[in-house]
């Protein structure tokens, strides 16, 4: 379906643009508080001025906000501090406001990370790339939209020392069938629906106003030319592909040790969209390919590990054992009190024995205790210690 003027080309959410900003010098840590993790998160589906005839408004989306509910969702348990904006909460002044706080609070430890999830528009002129947010106009974007080069200066003004920023949209080319249509490949009636944008291929040297200008950026585009989600899945291709590489041990690599540690480099995370991406498109005779520009350093890109992933159940004695001798280690020292201990040894033997039982609370007790074991910040050990007790303590008492 054409958006209602010939300059502009509405974008699939369902590919496209990850950018991962690291910074190459390492953070300056405080040492009486622990790093923290933001993470803002928008999806749209429903705009102010949609569709209600052919050519006219802005075509409907179908999973943008189920994508970005269900990341976020995965984020809180792990830590982060998460804001969700979704269809009319999505609007140009909310977004740049949620931006701008987090940029006044955002310390150089930090990590901010940034997902969006709708239509992407590009102003065939001017070749700028927009957000389509819920009050944007496509002939208006300007003045309505949210140009990406401007958001990305935004982003870079958030003095978080490490940023990710998942995009998860179309922004080029011209639309050669309407956005409901299935795609050619698409399986025969009763069969899973495939929804397509098909436009002009992404060229192998990304647009330079589309590359922050600060050190230490990656950008990786998970689709050259079409974008597609698939109703089976009921999620864009990259972002299914995101949420498994949460899911499952296939993004988790192999360490010297011999082990997988359960947690996701920024490098894993790369090499496992990459071929992810490519088989879920293959496997319904779709291409959709995704492609990497970086100016990160290879250990850079190893070192940082922003995500966790969910635990094999196989694995789960080793670790529980692990985290108690640690626990263990560090009321000897003094850094926690034995009722953190004790609490934490109750929900480690829950999460052993019966983990559908299991509250929430539970479950982010063992993420707070795989962040500060497994992938722990560059800060005094009895930071973290300190960090891991308040946390408990607090999931305890009935926090969220």
């Amino acid at each position: 379906m054409l958006i209602s003027t010939p300059k502009l080309t509405v974008g699939r959410l369902a590919s496209c643009w990850l950018v991962l900003s690291l910074c190459c010098a390492p953070p300056l840590y405080a040492d009486s508080a622990m790093p923290k993790n933001y993470a803002l998160l928008i999806g749209v589906d429903r705009y102010q001025n949609e569709a209600g005839l052919p050519g006219e408004g802005v075509p409907k989306l179908e999973y943008a906000v189920r994508d970005a509910r269900e990341l976020a969702a995965k984020l809180e348990r792990q830590g982060f501090e998460t804001t969700l904006l979704k269809n009319e909460n999505a609007t140009r002044q909310s977004i740049i406001s949620e931006l701008v706080r987090i940029a006044e609070i955002a310390q150089p430890a930090d990590t901010f990370l940034l997902y969006y999830a709708g239509h992407g528009i590009r102003r065939e002129r001017t070749k700028q790339v927009y957000w389509l947010n819920y009050d944007g106009e496509p002939a208006r974007p300007d003045v309505y939209g949210l140009r990406a080069q401007h958001l990305l200066q935004l982003v870079e003004e958030v003095p978080a020392g490490r940023k990710l920023v998942l995009l998860d949209h179309c922004y080029g080319g011209q639309i050669v069938q309407e956005l409901g249509a299935r795609a050619p490949g698409a399986r025969d009636a009763g069969g899973p629906h495939v929804r397509a944008r098909v436009g002009e291929l992404i060229p192998e040297d990304l647009p330079p106003d589309l590359m922050p200008q600060f050190a230490g950026t990656v950008v990786v585009a998970a689709s050259r030319g079409v974008a597609f989600e698939l109703t089976e899945k009921q999620h864009g291709i990259f972002t299914y592909a995101l949420l498994a590489a949460m899911r499952s041990g296939g993004a988790d690599t192999v360490n010297p040790t011999g082990l997988k540690d359960g947690a996701l480099s920024v490098r894993e995370l790369i090499d496992y969209l990459a071929d992810e991406v490519e088989t879920l498109s293959r496997a319904k005779q779709l291409e959709q390919r995704p492609m990497a520009q970086t100016k990160a350093d290879l250990a850079s890109l190893t070192r940082w590990k922003p995500l966790l992933r969910e635990l094999d159940p196989a694995e789960v004695p080793e670790r529980a054992t692990r985290y108690r001798e640690q626990l263990r280690r560090w009321v000897g020292q003094q850094r926690i009190g034995p009722e953190v201990r004790d609490q934490c040894e109750l929900v480690l033997a829950r999460w052993e024995s019966r983990p559908d039982l299991l509250t929430s609370a539970d479950e982010e007790i063992v993420y707070t205790l795989r962040r500060a074991i497994d992938s722990p910040p560059a800060v005094p050990e009895e930071v973290i210690a300190a960090a891991v007790s308040g946390r408990v303590l607090y999931l305890v008492a009935g926090g969220p």
